[in-house]
């Protein structure tokens, strides 16, 4: 479910478990936070989260 709300970054893999596309932590955009925070809330496995750039 987390996966589906950012189609574009993130993928599945065997087991369910969220990744990126390019294997790579995102930098998402600022329109892509509400998204984000969502798909770090929804997910089940705890297995995202959103840290800000350094």
């Amino acid at each position: 479910m987390c996966s589906e709300l950012l189609p574009g970054t993130f993928a599945r893999d065997d087991w369910g478990f969220p990744l990126t596309r390019d294997h790579r932590d995102p930098v998402l955009e600022r329109a892509d936070l509400p998204a984000a925070r969502e798909a770090v809330r929804l997910c089940p496995r705890l297995a995202l989260r959103v840290l800000p750039l350094a």
